[in-house]
């Protein structure tokens, strides 16, 4: 929020965080350095705040952020991108993927739920309703989790 009147990612708020980690199953290292400035996860506050998305702390975070459904999967998309990539997972991510407690259902059922279903309680005019729902249904194509119980 404080970079958003010069255009620019502040890297310490809690939107930055939830827009970084959802982004990060998706974008590569460099794409994600490019738009932030830098590697937010190495970020002890980015962290926390991402501890709190996730409904690990007392209170989420109040800003325009998603849901703590999506912010738990995009933990687990990010987590194994970084598995997938042979690229070590910073500290903070590991323990948070550790303290959710997800199983293979969970995850499954956490990725129909945030990828997979289109919801109702959109605040849009119909006709543009319409086109974001027409794009979203061409758009989409699956994401291939590949979970083990090991990285669970």
């Amino acid at each position: 929020n404080a970079g958003s009147k010069t255009g620019v990612w502040c890297g310490t708020c809690a939107k930055c965080a939830f827009t970084y980690l959802c982004l990060s199953p998706y974008l590569s290292r460099e794409q994600m350095i490019i738009s932030f400035g830098a590697d937010l996860f190495a970020n002890p506050q980015i962290i926390e705040h991402v501890r709190a998305l996730v409904d690990l702390t007392p209170v989420k975070p109040f800003e325009c952020v998603g849901t703590r459904d999506e912010a738990k999967l995009a933990v687990i998309l990010t987590v194994e991108k970084y598995l997938r990539e042979n690229r070590e997972v910073p500290e903070g991510l590991l323990k948070i993927k550790s303290d959710v407690h997800l199983s293979r259902e969970d995850v499954v059922q956490l990725r129909h739920l945030v990828l997979d279903d289109w919801g109702d309680t959109y605040n849009l005019p119909p006709e543009h309703l319409s086109m974001l729902r027409s794009v979203w249904e061409h758009a989409r194509a699956p994401i291939n989790l590949q979970l083990t119980t090991d990285n669970l």
